[in-house]
């Protein structure tokens, strides 16, 4: 039971990084609407949140 404990908290991080290099480096280029790119980072914030993380509301508003 342990192990998947530890397991799962390395999915986690591994996730969360992921999910914070995707929200730091993704940038609405206007190939696609305005419209999905907030869906997409709204999308991200609520998962990082899910895992735990505090995203900063400052922080948040900056990626629109």
């Amino acid at each position: 039971m342990k192990f998947v404990e530890e397991l799962s908290q390395t999915t986690d991080k591994s996730l969360a990084r992921t999910l914070m290099s995707t929200l730091t480096t993704t940038k609405f280029e206007g190939s696609r609407i305005m419209h999905e790119y907030v869906i997409e980072m709204t999308n991200i914030v609520v998962r990082l949140k899910s895992l735990g993380m505090v995203v900063n509301e400052g922080f948040s508003c900056r990626l629109f």
